[in-house]
């Protein structure tokens, strides 16, 4: 991957009181919150408790893809995995759905690429994202616009983009 850092999660652990009644939060619970929404929804853990763990799917809206990659990534046993799951993420967003700028050549070297990340996945017994999931990635920069512009036209160009993506 490119740049010089080392790819990998940025898991924040944040402990958080809940209330003592029935609504008591039982253990640890992993989600992807956005950096402004932090201190927002601790609150409501700790006002509302387990209401608000029923929110996270009503009100917060994180999605199943997200939270498998959120669980991926938390279970990532070196840099090595991580890099990987990022990757793979990013092409699992890039293909579904696949854009009709995209079609044909840019979403097959995707979908060559992404069969390689997988496979290494696979090798280390990581789960991939079912095929019913979407959004392996809380935000990705390919749009319909970007796809209208940016036509990947070798592997190199697909790793690129999906670096860009997770940056």
């Amino acid at each position: 991957m490119g740049g010089d850092r080392e790819p990998g999660p940025d898991f924040l652990d944040l402990p958080v009181e809940s209330p003592n009644d029935g609504r008591a939060v039982g253990g640890p619970a992993l989600d992807w919150w956005p950096t402004k929404q932090i201190a927002e929804r601790q609150r409501m853990l700790r006002q509302q408790g387990t209401a608000a763990l029923v929110l996270w799917r009503e009100y917060w809206h994180t999605r199943k893809g997200t939270l498998h990659t959120a669980d991926l990534l938390a279970a990532a046993k070196d840099a090595e995995e991580a890099g990987a799951i990022w990757l793979a993420a990013s092409l699992w967003d890039f293909l579904h759905p696949v854009y009709e700028e995209w079609r044909g050549q840019p979403a097959r070297l995707t979908r060559e690429v992404y069969r390689g990340v997988v496979g290494f996945l696979r090798e280390r017994d990581i789960a991939e994202w079912h095929h019913r999931m979407t959004h392996a990635l809380p935000e990705t920069i390919l749009d319909w616009e970007l796809a209208e512009i940016v036509r990947p036209r070798g592997p190199r160009h697909v790793v690129a983009l999906a670096c860009l993506n997770v940056r």
